[in-house]
């Protein structure tokens, strides 16, 4: 028979393996039980939030339950940095939702894209830190999980993905069967029946790999989140030859996502990490050396012909972020108000079209010849929260990240397998941000999610470790 602690154990373990594999599944599900089977709704698509929630109530009820296991939680300065300033931007964004009255509906999809990826990582933190330091077997289990996602999972995903594509490359019109549009495009679908795959451009162009996720932008994020986690727990401890042989299988794994973004940030923190564990040994570095110029040789004239091929698309980067600054200098003091523009904005202006906001969108659209987006999407994380919540609000979401950063330095200082790995997670999350650039990552949310609900372990049994040293020290 099982005791309470097992079956604690066992249902943790078990929930969080469902929850990460629902999430690596939910547009083929989507696509199957709501567009072929027609039986589920649209609200489907919050269910993740929903456990999410569940998850964030549980959190409250056992501080309550054990405040001392609570109160050490949150003598972490940087888990008490991230929780106070998340809190503080979510008022500050409040107070902007009723200065803009028409952004209340902006102020539920900006906590959506912006805080609930800090919640996801803030609740797992504390579910895992209370209960690995309850149960030494539950943290056994969980750095065992952590140790199997690593190994197994992510090298079996980036296989799965080759099949993938090559059945979409040659047959799109199969995944029709269980419910996606067969459409070859460039356009995004959220909310809408998913398609077969998309290319390069509108109507033409390279079919890119997004395997299981609804976008290859979305894909892209996950390899280059989770690469650094890779390579730290299981890359460099090979064989320099299979290091380099999986390596060069993420790397095209990445560029059949046609991510210009991607490839560059998975190339830099490749260098980096490289440079970190292998070329201080100069028989390394010559091997790196060789490597990599034959690589660039062989890449150059199919990088180059693509990039330039792509020439409107990187003007539309320069013009959104011109008409973002714009706007910036137009509402210096008190911002736009949550939710007005990015990822978020094309939900608001589909939802009530009729806002100032989404009027002046239209008219920046009309400008520069572009009637079909009814949304300014500034393609740049930053300036879309310095647009919406002024100079304070960006300040502090920008030292909430780099707040959570601050871990990386343990990639490089002796210490356990959990400091390597959460150092591991803070450059999974520099990759991201780096992005944020010219992108949208931290507002994908089945890749923030998964990514944060692994950071999200990985920082609890850090903290639950780290508590239990310094338990010892105190008693000795």
């Amino acid at each position: 028979m099982w005791n309470k602690t097992l079956k604690k154990e066992s249902i943790l373990i078990f929930a969080i393996k469902f929850f990460l594999i629902l999430l690596l599944l939910q547009v083929p599900l989507i696509a199957l039980f709501k567009y072929k089977l027609k039986l589920v709704p649209d609200a489907i698509w919050l269910w993740k939030e929903i456990l999410i929630i569940l998850v964030f109530i549980w959190d409250i009820y056992l501080i309550f339950k054990n405040p001392y296991l609570a109160q050490k939680f949150f003598e972490n300065s940087t888990i008490k940095t991230v929780t106070i300033w998340t809190i503080f931007l979510g008022i500050w964004a409040l107070v902007l939702a009723f200065v803009h009255p028409s952004s209340i509906l902006g102020y539920v999809l900006f906590v959506k894209y912006d805080i609930f990826y800090l919640i996801v990582l803030l609740s797992l933190s504390f579910a895992s830190y209370y209960l690995a330091s309850t149960n030494q077997q539950i943290f056994k289990n969980l750095y065992n999980f952590l140790l199997i996602f690593t190994k197994k999972w992510l090298p079996n995903l980036i296989i799965l993905s080759f099949f993938w594509y090559a059945m979409i490359f040659t047959k799109p019109s199969f995944l029709t069967h269980i419910g996606y549009q067969k459409n070859l495009i460039n356009s995004a679908m959220h909310l809408s029946q998913p398609i077969a795959a998309q290319k390069t451009e509108i109507l033409y162009g390279f079919v890119r790999s997004q395997f299981v996720f609804e976008l290859p932008l979305w894909r892209a994020f996950f390899l280059t989140a989770f690469f650094p986690i890779y390579f730290v727990m299981v890359l460099k401890k090979l064989k320099f030859q299979k290091t380099i042989i999986n390596w060069s299988l993420w790397l095209l794994a990445i560029m059949l996502t046609f991510s210009r973004a991607a490839i560059a940030t998975f190339l830099l923190e490749s260098i980096v990490l490289f440079w970190m564990f292998f070329l201080s040994s100069k028989k390394y570095f010559k091997k790196l050396l060789i490597w990599w110029s034959v690589l660039i040789l062989l890449m150059f004239p199919f990088i180059y012909k693509w990039y330039t091929s792509r020439s409107g698309s990187n003007t539309w980067h320069f013009i959104f972020t011109y008409e973002t600054r714009k706007l910036v200098q137009n509402k210096p003091i008190l911002g736009r108000g949550p939710g007005s523009s990015g990822a978020a904005s094309h939900q608001l202006c589909r939802l009530k079209p009729h806002l100032q906001v989404c009027n002046k969108i239209s008219q920046i659209n009309s400008k520069w010849g572009s009637e079909f987006l009814k949304w300014l999407n500034p393609e740049n994380h930053y300036l879309q929260v310095r647009m919406e919540l002024w100079i304070i609000g960006f300040l502090i979401w920008l030292g909430i990240h780099l707040n959570l950063l601050k871990p990386i330095m343990y990639l490089k200082t002796k210490g356990t397998h959990i400091q390597k790995l959460l150092g591991a997670r803070s450059f999974g999350l520099a990759a991201l941000l780096l992005q944020s650039i010219v992108l949208h990552p931290l507002s994908e949310r089945i890749v923030t999610y998964f990514f944060m609900t692994i950071g999200g372990i990985i920082w609890g049994l850090y903290l639950s470790q780290k508590s239990s040293k310094d338990s010892l020290k105190a008693d000795s």
